[in-house]
């Protein structure tokens, strides 16, 4: 029985690498055919939001990620809330406190802070330990109305286990704190329910990030003082950036971080999900690209590294261009609807109402090899419907030859070119035609072919002229053409 879980904190939004977090996790438990369980740690009181909580439900949906419900436990309402099973968490702190290994602590922060600077002024490190304080000073502290934490007695002893991804670890108990397991407004920590939470939970398999392996060992201490089994653990490497430097959860000028940030661009879910798997697992072989299914089948913690992973934005976008460009027409037109019924603006709505969905289909192969995102269509794409001429700097180029003479003549003999066409409109014939009139008037491609784009898009990037006016199709070609050669004139 394999059971993984993802725990999140609903603090911000669902990060690119919770996004890998939880995919590992949910794809080592269904090539198991087990579960993957979703619950919110919302003990942080005062950042924890339910927009967060719904944000990171809707990423996760997005992704596919589908979790299920505490075996056995059908009639729970799910997902489960930290803040929700307070009275269970009592009960097991209440047990620890009877068998003395845990106890009241009655510091304020202050006195915690002065006891820190004491240690630091005589060299020492400081390691918090029970305070045996009398009956006379713990009535004191009731009367000044001081409510206590309660700290787990930690154990000298070497703490191992053998990790999941990294190799065995080790650590000397001597250094940890006894730890807080229930803060003084009684609300438990971290440690405590998520221990608690795991083993009623039967969760088996930890994975989690490399930032929880000094949280393993006070939480294997845990499992060891209440006499249950101890799940097996995994630590992922970190996700860095660039320059090496641990990633922010805040956005940054060039990068997406958070996976609502690729879903409003419209990446193709499936490419995001290949993108993060490749940030610190390698396949058995050189492939880059495979499906959701696939990734089920070859997935192995034994085959995730131990080095930090870096985060490429541009190898994300690179991915998605991939997947964009290997859509079927069909595919693409639909899934580009969808995007721009989504998220285009009002000019974008009255487009798709008056467009033939063939128009779509016919211009989806030349624009989808152009698109790292969906939502660059919907930035630059609108001279596909809507008339727009070029700004003197695109159209013209000294460098190049092209002034405004020169265009004058090139409209003139291209349009009366098209407008005596004899043969089926297609890309093809279309080029022939053209390109046999540069050659007669012993001129470059560049010279006719860069402001013929430019007249018809209006801008400097998009589809050749070629593409341009087989898609456009010949009355709207011409008009567009006509128009603006009158404007020349």
């Amino acid at each position: 029985m394999i059971i993984t879980r993802f725990p999140p904190s609903p603090t911000w939004n669902f990060h690119i690498w919770w996004a890998r977090t939880s995919f590992y996790n949910w794809l080592f438990a269904k090539q198991t055919g087990w579960k993957f369980i979703l619950r919110i740690e919302d003990t942080d009181t005062e950042r924890s939001t339910k927009v967060y909580e719904k944000n990171i439900i809707d990423s996760l949906e997005w992704l596919w990620m589908d979790y299920d419900a505490w075996p056995g436990k059908d009639d729970w309402t799910w997902p489960f809330h930290q803040m929700a099973r307070l009275d269970i968490y009592a009960k097991y702190i209440d047990l620890l406190l009877k068998q003395w290994t845990a106890y009241y602590a009655w510091e304020t922060a202050e006195e915690l802070e002065d006891m820190r600077k004491s240690s630091y002024d005589q060299k020492k490190a400081f390691v918090y330990r029970q305070i045996d304080y009398t009956d006379e000073q713990i009535k004191q502290f009731k009367e000044e109305w001081r409510k206590p934490t309660v700290r787990f007695k930690v154990e000298n002893k070497i703490v191992k286990w053998q990790d999941l991804v990294k190799w065995e670890i080790n650590m000397d108990s001597s250094i940890i704190w006894d730890f807080v397991i229930m803060k003084s407004d009684g609300v438990p920590t971290y440690y405590i329910a998520n221990v608690v939470d795991d083993d009623l939970m039967w969760i088996t398999h930890i994975i989690r990030g490399e930032e929880h392996v000094n949280n393993t060992p006070k939480q294997i201490l845990l499992y060891e003082a209440f006499g249950w089994k101890i799940p097996e653990f995994g630590h992922l490497p970190l996700m860095l950036n660039l320059d090496k430097s641990k990633m922010s959860k805040r956005d940054t000028k060039d990068q997406y971080v958070t996976v609502t940030k690729f879903k409003e661009e419209w990446f193709l879910k499936e490419a995001v999900l290949n993108f993060i798997t490749l940030l610190g697992w390698h396949p058995s072989d050189d492939r880059e690209f495979f499906t959701v299914d696939e990734l089920i089948k070859n997935f192995s913690l034994d085959r995730i590294t131990n080095s930090n992973a870096i985060y490429d934005f541009k190898r994300a976008l690179w991915f998605n261009w991939e997947y964009i460009k290997n859509l079927s027409d069909e595919e693409f037109t639909a899934r580009l609807l969808e995007y721009l019924k989504t998220y285009g603006d009002q000019e974008w709505q009255s487009i798709i109402e008056i467009t033939e969905k063939e128009y779509w289909l016919k211009l989806s192969a030349y624009i989808k090899i152009r698109l790292q995102t969906l939502g660059q269509f919907r930035d630059y794409a609108k001279y596909f419907f809507k008339r727009q001429y070029p700004s003197e700097e695109i159209l013209y180029n000294g460098k190049m030859w092209v002034n405004k003479e020169l265009v004058k003549t090139i409209l003139q003999d291209i349009i009366k070119v098209l407008d005596g066409f004899k043969y089926d409109w297609t890309e093809e014939n279309i080029k022939n035609e053209i390109v046999k009139y540069i050659s007669e008037k012993g001129l470059k491609n560049w010279q006719v072919l860069r402001p013929l784009r430019a007249i018809l898009t209006g801008v400097q990037a998009s589809p050749g002229a070629f593409e341009m006016l087989y898609v456009l199709g010949k009355k709207e070609s011409l008009e567009r053409l006509k128009i603006f050669a009158e404007w020349l004139n």
